[in-house]
């Protein structure tokens, strides 16, 4: 499932790679008020790079990592933070889209 801000569904429905999803979910509000979420960031720089991968891995062989977003850390949208999240954002930076 992918997860889309509401204003943003029509175009993630009909762009080359995003529309192979099978589902897509509206998201209305993230939870904490927070709207500057940047799903991948995971150190918390403002941007999404290499250097997230390697927090993101860190975090998950030793579980005591910081910076640390654990929101922007769940880049497949399953709800938790896994090995599957590393390969997401690995498949991200190495074709620049969600």
């Amino acid at each position: 499932m992918l997860e889309v801000p509401a204003e943003s569904l029509e175009a993630y429905r009909n762009a080359e790679g995003w529309k192979n999803f099978f589902k897509f979910s509206v998201i209305e509000e993230i939870p904490g008020g927070e709207t500057d979420k940047l799903c991948g960031d995971v150190n918390g720089d403002g941007k999404v790079t290499i250097d997230d991968v390697t927090t993101l891995i860190s975090y998950l062989l030793s579980g005591n990592v910081s910076p640390f977003d654990a929101g922007n850390a769940d880049c497949n949208g399953d709800g938790r933070v896994s090995i599957d999240d590393v390969t997401a954002l690995i498949n991200y930076l190495l074709t620049s889209k969600w």
